[in-house]
């Protein structure tokens, strides 16, 4: 009867050397490569995962949503079979998640907000802010508010307001003046009136 020979596991590695790990959030290594067949995956006792990660021991995946952050810190993943062991030394940080920079606004931490000076863009005014929040990978951008305005365009609009209020106040005073000279003419028809009446009066007692 055939009998199955393992051979010596070798060569085990993740595709990255650096493992990225978001602090409250899902994250994986990916399944690691290796030569021949490994039996379990394991890590090695005196490099234990951190809070929240875990390896599978059939794949050899670390995955897990850590609850602290930790700098850059290596960690020893062990995998074995009947015939033998293999390891490979992988470096782990777990950070606070960020949002990528993203048109005026610039890498900003989860749970900030990123505030924009339009003065920064030159010849305008006014200010943007924009909250980063956690999302399920990573920080997310929420909708900005705040508004950049350029000072051109501010004084050609006060120019065109104060335009339009002289034209207003310039018509307003010429109907006022049409309205006087109106009544001006109408007293003196009255007197042309009364002179007429004395002069009737008076040629009646002449005669």
């Amino acid at each position: 009867k055939e009998k199955c020979v393992y051979k010596l596991p070798a060569d085990l590695k993740y595709a990255a050397g650096t493992l990225e790990f978001v602090l409250n959030t899902e994250g994986s290594s990916g399944v690691p490569s290796y030569r021949n067949l490994i039996t379990e995956f394991f890590m090695q006792e005196n490099t234990p995962l951190p809070e929240g990660l875990t390896i599978d021991g059939k794949t050899g995946e670390i995955a897990g949503k850590p609850v602290k952050e930790m700098e850059e810190t290596a960690f020893t993943v062990r995998g074995k079979n009947p015939r033998g062991e293999t390891f490979v030394r992988v470096m782990i940080v777990v950070r606070k998640g960020y949002c990528q920079p993203e048109g005026v606004f610039e890498k900003t931490p989860v749970d900030e907000v990123a505030v924009h000076k339009c003065s920064q863009q030159g010849s305008y005014v006014g200010t943007q802010k924009r909250a980063c929040v956690l999302g399920k990978k990573d920080g997310e951008w929420q909708k900005a508010s705040g508004v950049c305005v350029s000072v051109v365009v501010i004084v050609v609009l006060v120019i065109v307001v104060v335009v339009i209020v002289a034209v207003v106040v310039l018509l307003a005073m010429k109907t006022h003046k049409k309205k006087a000279v109106g009544g001006v003419k109408g007293k003196k028809v009255n007197h042309q009136r009364e002179a007429v009446k004395v002069w009737c009066v008076c040629s009646e007692r002449v005669y």
